[in-house]
């Protein structure tokens, strides 16, 4: 679990590598992502000086997602994946 007080949001994830984000005030979700397929999240960092919450997954990989503060039309967008091979 990350919070980010400057954007209001937190972000959970679980072993299936599902990230939910949520309004810290209401606690209502604003979007459930896809972040890694089927492996478990093992990391989550909100970028506070961006909108951009970076999440990591147990495989290697690491997505990068929009979130409240981005441009209406790419908020909770992934904005790329990355997988390490090695």
């Amino acid at each position: 679990m990350t919070v980010s007080k400057y954007h209001s949001l937190i972000a959970t994830g679980n072993a299936f590598g599902q990230v939910i984000t949520w309004d810290l005030e209401t606690a209502k979700i604003l979007a459930v992502h896809i972040a890694v397929g089927d492996e478990k999240i093992t990391l989550l960092e909100f970028l506070d000086a961006y909108p951009i919450l970076v999440c990591g997954g147990s495989d290697g990989s690491i997505s990068l997602w929009a979130t409240r503060g981005a441009p209406t039309n790419s908020r909770y967008d992934c904005l790329g994946r990355f997988r390490n091979i090695v």
